[in-house]
């Protein structure tokens, strides 16, 4: 991403990044990140004028240039950061009402994916599993984000995969523990909360289980 680019994520996706400026001109990083939670988003759409056709497939991510309108809301929103002032809840409501607008007629493409956020279409299992199964997330949220009910997403994982998805994620996360040892200079704690173990025994026992060994062993 660039300046004055914007990108929309998915809640449990886990990004990986690097932040840098012009050095010689000592240029400051400078971003804003906004949560849009659910509620609200179905009050803009139930209040707004804006109509637009669902998408039929999935909107991919990528970072798009902000228009005018949008570099202008987000030097608005500075002062609610560094000047340390009051900030009511409503205020922080109408500004990201006022974000959605501006979105919507910067952007469609950007605003399909609000929308698929709000309403989510099916996806392929296989995708979305492969990318978030070494990310702390729930069986329940990767049901979310393909699309399914909880018991639609544990039938048809059961029908691709021939085991159920608890089984599988925690097999996969194990092989990736193994690797994060053997590649990385990470503590065991570390590796232990990044793959989403409950605790550091907890993970140390089923990983000696798994692969036969104690996970300093495999340092």
């Amino acid at each position: 991403m660039g300046k004055n680019d914007m990108i929309l994520l998915k809640k449990a996706t886990a990004v990986k990044y690097h932040k840098f400026g012009n050095t010689e001109n000592d240029d400051i990083y400078d971003s804003l990140m906004f949560s849009i939670k659910d509620d609200l988003l179905k009050s803009f759409l139930s209040t707004s004028e804006i109509r637009v056709s669902k998408p039929e497939g999935e909107i991919k991510t990528k970072p798009y240039p902000m228009n005018e309108c949008l570099v202008a809301f987000a030097h608005s929103m500075k002062p609610y950061f560094f000047d340390h002032s009051v900030v009511h809840p409503g205020q922080l409501r109408l500004k990201i009402m006022e974000l959605l607008y501006d979105v919507a007629e910067c952007n469609r493409n950007m605003f399909l994916q609000i929308l698929q956020l709000h309403e989510p279409i099916r996806t392929d299992i296989r995708n979305v599993v492969e990318q978030h199964y070494a990310s702390p997330v729930s069986v329940s949220e990767l049901a979310y984000l393909s699309g399914r009910s909880l018991s639609s997403f544990k039938r048809d994982f059961q029908n691709i995969y021939n085991v159920a998805p608890a089984t599988w994620i925690r097999e996969k996360r194990l092989e990736k523990a193994k690797e994060m040892l053997e590649t990385t200079s990470l503590s065991v704690s570390d590796i232990c909360y990044s793959l989403g173990f409950e605790n550091v025994s907890h993970f140390s026992r089923i990983y000696k289980e798994f692969h036969g060994q104690t996970p300093s062993i495999s340092r």
